[in-house]
């Protein structure tokens, strides 16, 4: 048996709850001395295998741990490239995301068109010969839209 070996003597004995004093006489520790042998035996097992990063060490591995359990728990979500996020407060956010879309559609429109419009509609109706009916429609419903919020 492992635990017969002269080595491990005192995991054998802290199993049993027996430990030896200085004077020779036994003392029993019962559950407390078990407990910590247990987590110094747990200790020495796990210095066996691979390492793994700790969360508090400001290491490439940890930052990838890190990132990895914020992922998992949703606090991380990837943007697109190219765009930002914005913090605003409650009230603001919704009329907020329907005038960006509107912008990001006037945008679009000033590119397509090639000029420059201070005025979303101005941008659609300049643009509406080089795109479908479908999008100057979507463009003039997002300026009404926005112009509402």
């Amino acid at each position: 048996s492992p635990l017969a070996s002269p080595r491990v003597h005192w995991l054998r004995d802290a199993l049993s709850g027996v430990s030896h004093s200085s004077h020779g006489e036994f003392l029993n520790f019962g559950g407390l001395l078990n407990c910590f042998t247990i987590f110094i035996a747990a200790v020495a097992v796990a210095s066996h295998y691979k390492k793994v990063a700790m969360p508090h060490v400001r290491s490439r591995e940890a930052a990838l741990l890190r990132h990895h359990r914020a992922v998992r728990l949703g606090f991380w979500k990837p943007a697109c490239l190219g765009s930002e996020y914005v913090l605003v407060s409650c009230e603001v956010a919704k009329p907020l995301r329907t005038m960006a879309r509107a912008l990001e559609t006037h945008v679009m429109l000033d590119q397509i068109s090639g000029s420059a419009h201070h005025h979303l509609a101005h941008a659609a109706f300049a643009a509406r010969p080089l795109v479908s009916d479908a999008m100057f429609l979507q463009a003039r419903q997002a300026n009404k839209l926005a112009g509402v919020a």
